[in-house]
């Protein structure tokens, strides 16, 4: 049985969860551009929903603060057994907590490679009782899964163009951005705009019976 360790520690092993207030429960973010793959490479076409990326230097992202949050996250990943033993344990303390469970993976940043998607998928595992969603651009490293996506796990997909949705069976669960012009494209909508960009009462995102989910460019 793995020893409880105290918040400080986990802390230390794993750095901080978010806690976005558009969003219910917590968040686990890492350094935008330079450190995703894909995305760092989309975010230099115009066409891209990257070009745009929310958390490239914008908004509350821009604060040096959350810069380093995010940056101490990345290094934690050095240990990868380490983090994911502390990550199971912060994020059940930290859900049960404030009574919500429901957790986002990378408000900023995206999966560092095939050893990090397998630890999530062990996170998922060890916490049943929580239902993760995890939007991602690494195209290759879902499409390379030989494992079992546990339930409580929506791996979304997301195009890599803005104004594109993908065809329907493509990926189990995708996402798109759509500006105002495109937004009959959408056949499930994002309704945080129309709501204090909020999700309020929304749990789409997290929903595996929900193939495809459009946002609004914002």
């Amino acid at each position: 049985m793995t020893e409880l360790m105290s918040k400080k520690v986990l802390i230390a092993n794993c750095g901080t969860l978010g806690n976005p207030s558009k969003m219910p429960g917590f968040s686990y973010g890492l350094p935008a551009r330079i450190n995703c793959n894909i995305g760092g490479k989309l975010a230099l076409n115009k066409l891209s929903t990257c070009f745009y990326c929310y958390a490239d230097n914008r908004n509350n992202y821009a604060y040096p603060s959350v810069k380093k949050s995010q940056t101490n996250r990345l290094s934690k990943l050095d240990n990868l057994p380490l983090w994911t033993v502390s990550m199971i344990q912060l994020i059940n303390r930290e859900c049960k907590r404030i009574n919500e469970f429901y957790f986002r993976w990378f408000d900023s940043g995206d999966i560092q490679g095939m050893s990090h998607l397998l630890a999530i998928i062990e996170i998922a595992n060890k916490l049943p009782n929580v239902k993760f969603w995890l939007p991602t651009k690494e195209y290759n490293l879902v499409a390379n899964l030989d494992i079992e996506v546990p339930d409580n796990l929506v791996i979304r997909v997301s195009h890599p163009m803005l104004n594109l949705v993908f065809k329907p069976g493509k990926y189990s669960n995708t996402s798109s951005v759509l500006n105002a012009d495109n937004m009959h494209k959408a056949a499930n909508l994002c309704p945080a705009p129309k709501q204090g960009n909020s999700c309020l009462e929304c749990r789409k995102c997290w929903n595996k019976s929900i193939d495809d989910i459009s946002y609004k460019l914002h």
